[in-house]
């Protein structure tokens, strides 16, 4: 219970943090040179990403979308862009630097059967920590790119692309390979 109290007020703290370094990004930022504006942008992009991870390790996040949403209509296509984007090395290199440690990996899927499901819930919170900062940081991006701050707007769009579309890939292309396997029939 104190855990997830303390997520809850650390995804505030981080709104505080993001509400605060966009308050002023167009205007007092020295956004540039590549260099501050790469720094910006990976600030922009970690609280505004944290505060929906965070709130996804307290409360049922994944339950605010609907559950059609979660479902893979075409896992060929999906296949075919986890493939085209070179998801599978972004994978090892998630599994290798954050992922890799036996007690992490047992905290997202026990390995055995019964924790399926405590699996297909965890990438769709997941999915979903990584979905709404995907989109708002969109919107970020376009706004500053239309005012003038190309680099910060360039960086944005591109930490963005690592940092929440290619979880969001690798999230339906977890569930996809369970449909397959006829794990996953939701």
């Amino acid at each position: 219970m104190i855990r997830k109290i303390f997520f809850v007020l650390f995804s505030i703290f981080l709104i505080y943090q993001s509400w605060k370094i966009l308050s002023g990004i167009t205007e007092q930022a020295p956004v540039d040179n590549p260099g501050t504006a790469f720094v910006f942008a990976w600030l922009i992009s970690l609280y505004i990403t944290g505060v929906f991870a965070f709130a996804g390790f307290a409360l049922p996040t994944q339950k605010l979308l609907p559950e059609p949403y979660y479902l893979i209509r075409n896992p060929d296509k999906l296949n075919k862009w986890y493939k085209t984007l070179r998801v599978d090395v972004f994978k090892k290199y998630l599994i290798k630097f954050i992922w890799g440690k036996p007690k992490k990996k047992k905290e997202y899927f026990s390995g055995r059967k019964e924790g399926i499901n405590d699996f297909i819930i965890n990438t769709k919170k997941s999915e979903f920590g990584h979905l709404i900062p995907f989109v708002i940081i969109n919107i970020i991006a376009t706004y500053v790119l239309i005012y003038g701050k190309y680099y910060l707007g360039l960086w944005l769009l591109f930490i963005n692309i690592f940092g929440n579309l290619y979880p969001i890939i690798l999230q339906r292309h977890h569930r996809a390979r369970l449909v397959k396997m006829e794990l996953y029939t939701k």
